[in-house]
């Protein structure tokens, strides 16, 4: 009796085993579980409209695991207790424009207010470096007479509206205008006083020539020969410092030649 006890107890302690072994396999072949690191940058303007910002700053991370650096904007493999440094800049020139406030989740909550911060991930989040705008906006209106049409653009971000656009203080504002068919531009006003296009022409190709650029200033001369022959033209208003006013006037010529 206690020979077959003894088989019994033996067998129970064997099956056991093995079933630890089989459960400890299951585990050990369960993949670990990975999470998602998504990076950004975000602006703010005057009125609180969040915005991508890749035009104003750059981002970077260094994955301490591995030693990676890249500005990619997301990570999909990243294993939980892992740490990054995420460093943001502003690109050249949006100095004067952009300044960094801080670091902030896909929740709005605060992360950090330094231009660098270190992060440990232990589920999928989303980090941005948001800035703000900390020039003065100026509101540029354009218009036009006559058949034809006009546009504007900048060098940095702006808001357009029904014939207007607001633009930060110090951008460039570049105005282009296209007389329709049978058509040609007769005047061009600033703020209500009228630009001589042959004398504004040869002060950019004379500038630009002291500049070395080259091919901007022959680009100037052409811009005038275009707009005398009733072809698309350009102005351009460099450092906006004030509310502005731009007008265009096409017109039929006096006589035409069928």
């Amino acid at each position: 009796m206690k020979k077959i006890l003894a088989f019994v107890l033996c067998m129970i302690f064997a099956f056991g085993t093995l079933c630890i072994g089989a459960s400890a396999a299951e585990e050990s072949t369960e993949p670990e579980k990975v999470y998602a690191l998504t990076m950004g940058i975000h602006k703010y303007s005057v009125n609180n409209t969040v915005t991508d910002g890749a035009g104003v700053a750059s981002l970077t991370f260094l994955r301490h695991s591995t030693g990676e650096e890249g500005s990619q904007n997301k990570i999909f493999d990243v294993k939980k207790g892992e740490k990054f440094t995420l460093t943001t800049k502003l690109n050249d020139g949006m100095e004067k424009f952009y300044s960094f406030v801080a670091w902030v989740d896909g929740k709005g909550v605060v992360l950090g207010t330094d231009t660098s911060i270190e992060i440990t991930v232990d589920s999928s989040v989303a980090v941005f470096a948001t800035y703000a705008e900390t020039a003065t906006r100026y509101m540029v209106t354009y218009s036009h007479i006559g058949e034809g049409n006009i546009s504007v653009s900048s060098n940095m971000p702006m808001q357009q509206g029904d014939g207007c656009v607001s633009v930060l203080e110090g951008a460039n504002v570049t105005f282009k205008f296209t007389p329709a068919e049978n058509f040609s531009v007769y005047t061009i006003k600033l703020d209500g006083r009228r630009v001589d296009m042959l004398t504004y022409s040869v002060e950019r190709f004379i500038r630009f020539i002291k500049e070395g650029e080259i091919k901007t200033a022959f680009e100037a001369i052409i811009n005038f020969f275009k707009i005398w022959l009733g072809k698309e033209g350009v102005f351009e208003v460099e450092n906006v410092e004030t509310n502005l006013v731009f007008e265009v006037g096409f017109m039929e010529p006096y006589f035409k030649i069928d």
